[in-house]
């Protein structure tokens, strides 16, 4: 099936190619070319490059929640066609096809529908009991710098990310 598949490839790519569970899974649903122009310019070579790298491999519709060692990932399809929650409690972030899997009464905020393309990402701390949020931009920013540093690169060669009239 079509969700082995990624099961398999993602897997394959932390496993066998030392890419991170955020590097493996920016890597089969990059960003379309729409958000990518969206991004702040310092991204825009970066994930052009990761779009042309795999194609569309998987663009949906689908949410994905994918956890491998301390990181988990949650995605929502370029089209929002799936819907994904974010929910937060005073110990917990949650992430959930349904906004009612926490009590009202232990939300530090409301429910918040994942925008479509939308990431998240969360490291834990194991020796510490603790747990990091990254929202979407800054696990963008992260997945660039892991990249770069378990390449040994400096910076991408420069691409100019821009949608043209008609396409």
């Amino acid at each position: 099936s079509d969700s082995q598949d990624l099961d398999r490839t993602i897997e394959t790519l932390c496993s066998r190619d030392g890419l991170s569970l955020a590097e493996a899974m920016e890597t089969v649903v990059p960003p379309i070319v729409a958000e990518i122009v969206a991004l702040p310019e310092e991204l825009h070579s970066f994930y052009m490059y990761l779009r042309q790298l795999m194609g569309p491999f998987a663009q949906g519709p689908v949410a994905l929640m994918a956890r491998h060692g301390d990181e988990c990932v949650f995605s929502a399809d370029a089209l929002g066609l799936r819907p994904l929650w974010a929910l937060e409690s005073q110990q917990d972030f949650v992430f959930s096809s349904e906004p009612g899997v926490v009590s009202v009464e232990e939300m530090v905020s409301e429910p918040k529908p994942m925008a479509p393309g939308e990431k998240f990402m969360v490291t834990i701390d194991r020796a510490r009991r603790s747990s990091t949020l990254y929202p979407h931009e800054a696990m963008l920013r992260e997945v660039k710098k892991r990249w770069l540093r378990r390449t040994e690169v400096e910076e991408m060669a420069y691409y100019k990310a821009e949608l043209r009239a008609g396409g």
